[in-house]
């Protein structure tokens, strides 16, 4: 099987992002688009490595990850943004749990992560827990996706300038009506702390952009999943009464309904 890491970064020249995957200990092939003031393509080869670049005009997380989704020709890829280091190895360690868990089309991986923990235990992915996985855990077999004409929501994720997240959330729902998905307790990263490119603090943003994520990830749930994340996570709104909460999640909800945000 080959394997390939997809990097989304911005605003690099070339040695500057040869020197970014030297820092992440990344050893395998890479292809990285990044968004910048120009267009074009490298390719540098390295030892047993080939890192190819894209340089594009385009700005948002979703058109890179889409950009590297279609440019890409590996059967195995890994999502990865360009502040994580990774641990020795880890392309062995996912084609060979590839291999091994042969009817899986997604194997969602483990991550040493500064601010949450994950399950240490081998578990099937159902659908709700699509919601607590960040997108540098997920890798895949690219082909069977592209064949499903499955990419990012571009209206959602950093850089879209509409709603500043949940891009990965909303690729695995719409993935898992397709693929059988396993949950791996290898750690393949660590995450060091860093300051987040689109989080702002628990504040109106926040929540309008969250009542906007569960409808693109399923509008006839999206009542429901808005009233359990109000219930269970009212703790984080303390100066919010829960039907603030509310309001401003149903806003969010019928912004995206209505400009059609949304597959389907």
């Amino acid at each position: 099987m080959t394997f390939e890491i997809l990097i989304s970064t911005m605003h690099k020249k070339t040695n500057e992002v040869l020197s970014l995957i030297k820092h992440s200990n990344v050893k395998c092939n890479a292809l990285v688009i990044v968004q910048g003031d120009t267009e074009g393509y490298e390719e540098v080869k390295e030892a047993m490595q080939i890192v190819r670049i894209f340089f594009t005009k385009e700005r948002g997380l979703s058109k890179s990850r889409n950009m590297a989704l279609k440019n890409s020709t590996a059967e195995i890829v890994l999502l990865a943004d360009d502040d994580l280091i990774y641990f020795d190895n880890f392309e062995q360690e996912i084609v060979s749990s590839f291999k091994e868990h042969k009817g899986y089309q997604f194997l969602i991986f483990n991550v040493d992560n500064y601010n949450r923990t994950y399950s240490s235990i081998i578990k099937s992915v159902l659908w709700h827990h699509v919601l607590g996985f960040a997108s540098f855990q997920i890798a895949f077999k690219r082909q069977e996706v592209v064949n499903k004409n499955i990419f990012f929501n571009e209206f959602f994720g950093t850089g879209s300038g509409i709603y500043s997240s949940g891009e990965e959330n909303i690729f695995l729902s719409e993935c898992y009506k397709y693929f059988k998905m396993l949950y791996l307790p290898q750690k393949i990263l660590k995450r060091p702390s860093s300051d987040s490119s689109w989080f702002t603090g628990y504040n109106d943003k926040y929540l309008f952009d969250r009542g906007a994520i569960f409808y693109a990830i399923s509008p006839g749930l999206s009542y429901l999943l808005i009233l359990q994340f109000a219930l269970r996570r009212k703790s984080l709104f303390p100066e919010y009464s829960l039907t603030k909460v509310l309001r401003i999640m149903f806003k969010g909800l019928n912004n995206c309904r209505s400009k059609k945000y949304y597959k389907g």
